[in-house]
């Protein structure tokens, strides 16, 4: 086929006008066309690659079987790029190597079989797919920290009842081991009772080990990893640490957990806990003022076979209907002391796993957060 080239010539000035690459080729893979994008693109003049074979702009592990897909295609009609298109590198003047998306066209004419190669630069579309994923990881690693310094912050203040926590099991390690002492000084010690005080220092400071050992998983920093987690293993466990603060302001917590115990969900664990510590803090406190009985009801629930829940349900105060708009935002708090990103990262952190929280009123008094989480289908522990 001859393509007259001409600044008269429509099809010349199609091929001038084309933002994207552009070849003709023949059969054999003799370039006969080469518009100024593809020249622009490759580096060469135009007499450079004009009656040269397609495969010098083609990567060695291309240019080997560059003749073979083509005697097979022709001989078969079996695709590899023709009429399909696919993502590939091309191989500049300079030898340097870019990703491009290469579409092949076939062109049938009385001068036998011609191939149309439309060649789109991925470059510009590459890096700025680099940049976003590394944006994206910085944000992460922001996201981390906040969450690190707000499990921070809630520590802070339950410190109090933190701190009466673990005095408890110390007093009794001091009394058991001063009783100790004085029936070694008495010289009349009974070995039974002496076994019997040693066994309760090491159940209390197994005791004491215990809330520390909570408290520092809970206030460790960590990268995200979401991996399956049984459900009820993960809000008994914050439950029992929230149980601290619960009982300084004389409230009672009551679990209510799914009847499946393998209950299974997809999380990161530290997180996960760290939005339902939130949300039990918030309902005890929101009791502060309470006349009736203080509780608080912590459920977990399978919804279907994807979605699991958990509610935190309290009979406090509730929250007034002007500020409902504002509860998730940033820096917005009822507290005299807050920081304002409790609610506003508890969201992000169930957003970041595909997961919604939600507000409501409960009929009664009070309200209920609940927020749910994919579960880990068809995964066993």
């Amino acid at each position: 086929m001859n393509y007259e080239l001409t600044s008269h010539n429509s099809f010349a000035a199609l091929l001038d006008a084309a933002v994207d690459s552009i070849i003709v080729s023949d059969s054999t893979g003799i370039m006969l066309v080469v518009n100024p994008a593809a020249t622009k693109l490759f580096g060469y003049q135009k007499k450079e690659i004009m009656g040269k074979n397609i495969k010098m702009l083609m990567p060695e592990k291309d240019n080997l079987h560059h003749d073979g897909y083509m005697k097979n295609y022709l001989e078969t009609g079996q695709r590899k790029i023709i009429g399909l298109g696919r993502e590939t590198t091309g191989v500049k003047k300079d030898h340097s190597v870019f990703p491009m998306y290469l579409s092949v066209g076939h062109i049938k004419n009385s001068d036998g079989d011609n191939f149309v190669g439309i060649i789109h630069d991925l470059t510009t579309r590459q890096q700025q797919q680099r940049q976003l994923e590394q944006h994206e990881i910085e944000i992460r690693k922001l996201q981390e920290k906040l969450a690190h310094v707000a499990r921070i912050s809630t520590l802070g203040e339950m410190v109090t009842g933190i701190a009466h926590e673990i005095n408890q099991p110390l007093t009794a390690i001091s009394t058991y081991a001063q009783g100790s002492i004085r029936m070694l000084n008495s010289k009349a010690a009974d070995t039974t009772e002496l076994l019997a005080a040693q066994q309760k220092i090491t159940g209390q400071a197994e005791r004491a080990a215990q809330v520390i050992g909570k408290i520092r998983n809970f206030a460790k920093k960590t990268n995200i990893k979401h991996q399956p987690q049984n459900c009820n293993a993960l809000i008994s466990e914050v439950a029992s640490l929230a149980e601290v603060h619960a009982k300084e302001l004389g409230v009672t917590l009551q679990l209510q957990l799914s009847e499946h115990p393998d209950l299974l969900v997809m999380v990161d664990g530290i997180q996960v806990q760290q939005v339902a510590l939130n949300l039990i803090n918030n309902a005890i406190e929101s009791m502060t003022n309470a006349q009736d009985q203080k509780q608080v009801i912590i459920r977990t629930t399978k919804l279907d076979e994807n979605t699991a829940e958990i509610s935190v349900h309290d009979n406090g105060e509730g929250l007034a209907e002007a500020l409902e708009e504002q509860m998730f935002d940033a820096f917005f708090t009822t507290k005299s002391a807050g920081l304002g990103m409790g609610l506003a990262i508890c969201q992000s952190i169930i957003a970041s796993h595909q997961g919604i929280i939600r507000f409501r009123r409960n009929p009664d008094k009070g309200c209920t957060f609940s927020f749910t989480l994919p579960t880990a289908v068809g995964i066993t522990l």
